[in-house]
């Protein structure tokens, strides 16, 4: 690693503010060090083609994940600059541009993490217990909720509005769903049972959708219940065998895409005119904010 001890300065100022800055930032000059043995030089000096070559190579799937990188990159330069140590003068960063950044990831693996309505129908047909289809589902029609997947767990069969095909949620929101969310929430609330490869489980009828396995630590603490959905998508990521580049935020996204897609082609729409429209739509649907450059920069490929 070059110029460890400027490194090690730059952490210790900016660890006064950050208590997990330390271990964020020297993550960061980890995955770098193996590039400044290639270029022999401190990655403060980089160019552009280097930097771009960097990025190229670690081989990144998330913008998000990215731009931070990028940004600490910059923090960094800049903080080597106000001390004289760079001999261009110049923070090569701070001209990354969104366009830049997204042209560095991995487009193959971000192919396989978008996955359509039709993919997840299938998965979700292959679960043995209507308990985890709907949670599988729901991940993609309406999100997760705040925290512990609250949205979710407690979600109840008296909340929805099959005529109007809505739901009301623990958050207040008021969302769409499909007719096969709608089924499948009846099928979860008749399900006495939860059936697994070696035996039955009874479940605990709460008034949810999905209610409680009996043998659930803390069934009626919000973390516990929580934790019990992160298992259940966990152990269904991985019975489906994409688990390796597909989690629970990757599910959400899709359903994104594919809510924001659909509704602009009912309404005769481009996905820019709808989201310029109607984004507040998407942004209940989801349960987050939705910055819509940032979106159509991500996703624009996908709509």
């Amino acid at each position: 690693m070059y110029n460890e001890s400027i490194k090690q300065m730059f952490i210790k100022s900016k660890k006064d503010n950050n208590t997990f800055i330390d271990t964020i930032l020297l993550s960061c000059f980890e995955k770098t060090s193996i590039f400044e043995e290639m270029f022999q030089k401190d990655v403060s000096e980089f160019g552009m083609k280097e930097i771009i070559d960097m990025y190229k190579i670690l081989n990144m799937d998330s913008f998000d994940v990215l731009a931070v990188f990028n940004s600490n990159l910059f923090q960094y330069t800049q903080f080597c600059l106000e001390r004289g140590l760079i001999y261009s003068n110049r923070n090569v960063y701070q001209e990354i541009t969104s366009d830049i950044l997204i042209q560095c990831l991995n487009k193959s693996l971000i192919n396989r993490q978008i996955i359509s309505r039709e993919d997840i129908l299938s998965y979700v047909a292959r679960l043995k217990n209507y308990r985890d289809k709907f949670i599988m589902l729901s991940l993609f029609e309406f999100g997760t909720g705040k925290k512990n997947y609250e949205d979710i767990s407690h979600a109840k069969i008296k909340d929805i509005d099959k005529e109007k095909k809505k739901i009301k949620l623990y958050s207040g929101r008021i969302v769409n769903i499909s007719p096969e969310l709608i089924s499948i929430a009846e099928g979860s609330v008749e399900q006495e049972y939860y059936r697994s490869d070696m035996l039955e489980t009874l479940l605990i009828d709460d008034g949810t959708i999905i209610k409680k396995k009996n043998n659930c630590i803390n069934i009626n603490d919000d973390f516990g219940s929580g934790r019990s959905i992160y298992l259940t998508i966990k152990k269904s990521l991985d019975d489906w065998g994409i688990s390796e580049y597909i989690n629970s935020n990757k599910i959400v996204i899709s359903g994104e895409i594919h809510y924001v897609k659909s509704e602009a082609k009912r309404l005769g729409l481009s996905p820019n005119e709808y989201l310029k429209k109607f984004k507040y739509k998407v942004s209940n649907q989801f349960g987050k904010k939705i910055v819509m450059k940032t979106f159509l920069l991500k996703y624009s490929d996908y709509l």
